[in-house]
């Protein structure tokens, strides 16, 4: 089998190591941007898919910066809380830099036989 994904967003490339970790073929075309060089983005990834990429011999660290509670508030009335995520025992969410995870993930499928990357210049 064979697949085709356009664009180079990290949820393009973790859909990659995906299906080439089951031994489909994945092309994947993309557009170069103009990058900003000093982001400060950050992707907050649950606990259940960060055992997921573990899993998937994707070398990140394990934790990040643990987040145990995440609450969000009313945009009018800004004390009433309207959603909770709450861990008492363990955390929910890892935080990471955005362009490390991103990393990673095109280091992991840089020499993969069943993954190309193709840039589109027109």
């Amino acid at each position: 089998m064979n697949i085709c994904l356009i664009g180079k967003g990290l949820t393009n490339l973790i859909l990659a190591k995906n299906l080439v970790n089951k031994k489909i073929k994945v092309s994947l075309f993309y557009t170069k941007k103009k990058q900003n060089k000093t982001s400060i983005r950050t992707v907050g990834i649950t606990k259940d898919n960060l055992n997921f990429i573990i899993k998937n011999n994707v070398n990140i660290n394990p934790k990040g910066w643990s987040i145990r509670d995440i609450k969000i508030y009313n945009e009018v009335n800004k004390i009433e809380e309207i959603f909770n995520f709450s861990a008492l025992d363990d955390y929910r969410f890892s935080i990471f830099k955005n362009d490390d995870v991103y990393k990673k993930f095109e280091n992991s499928l840089r020499n993969n036989k069943n993954f190309t990357i193709k840039e589109i210049k027109n």
